[in-house]
Parts: C-alpha cells; structure tokens; sequence
C-alpha cells in the first residue's frame, strides 16, 4: 500500500508541477516591453484626446443646462405672475348672481343619418 500512495503523490505533484511551468511559460517573462510599442502608444494617445473630447463635450451640457435653468425659472415667475394677476382679476370680477348673467351648458342634439352605402340613383343594379 505504501508503494501505491507514493506513486499517488508522484503523479500529483509532478501534475502541479507540469502546470506550474505551463503557467510560467505562457506568461513570457522574458518577453518583457523593451522600447516602445507603437499601437500603445496609438491607444494611449486616443485614450488622451478622448478624455480631452469628454471635457469639452461636459462644459456645454453644463452650460446648455445653466440656460435653461435660467430659462425656466423666468417661465416659472412669468407663469407666478399672470396667475396672481388672475387670481386678483376674478376676485375683482362681480359674482355671477350679482350680474344677473346666467351661463347655460351646451345643448347637445342626436342625429340620426341614414347608413352611408351605395345610392339608387348611381344607376347600379344592385339592391
């Protein structure tokens, strides 16, 4: 038994070992950036005139929305203003009872219309 369980243990550690190196070689350490790598350099330049682009593009959406901020809160105080100045109008106006004006809802009508189909007089011989 004892041969058995060593032989376990010599293939497993020989498994992690064959990984190990695998693992190394796959990484290329040796292979390391020496000098420049030109489409790094490409990317890193992008990288740069993009965030540029984005600081650009951010101050006129700040300022866009300042305008309009500004434009609402004038609207807002115009819309505050003509309803106080209702408001006073119809406190002022005289009551309708007062006036003697009686204001009457629509009257609404119901008509019946024939069915809209094809007319005799078109000269078809159909019913």
């Amino acid at each position: 038994m004892r041969s058995r369980a060593l032989r376990l243990y010599v293939v497993l550690v020989t498994l992690v070992l064959f990984v190990a190196l695998a693992a190394v070689i796959a990484a290329k350490p040796w292979a390391a950036r020496s000098g420049s790598n030109a489409a790094l350099d490409k990317l890193v330049a992008r990288e740069w005139q993009l965030r540029r682009e984005a600081r650009v593009v951010e101050q006129v959406v700040h300022r866009r929305w300042a305008g309009y901020r500004r434009r609402l809160r004038e609207r807002e105080a115009q819309i505050r203003e003509l309803e106080q100045r209702h408001a006073a109008e119809l406190s002022a106006a005289p009551t309708v009872a007062a006036s003697g004006v009686v204001t009457l809802a629509p009257q609404v009508r119901v008509v019946t219309l024939p069915p809209a189909g094809a007319s005799t007089s078109s000269g078809s011989s159909h019913p």
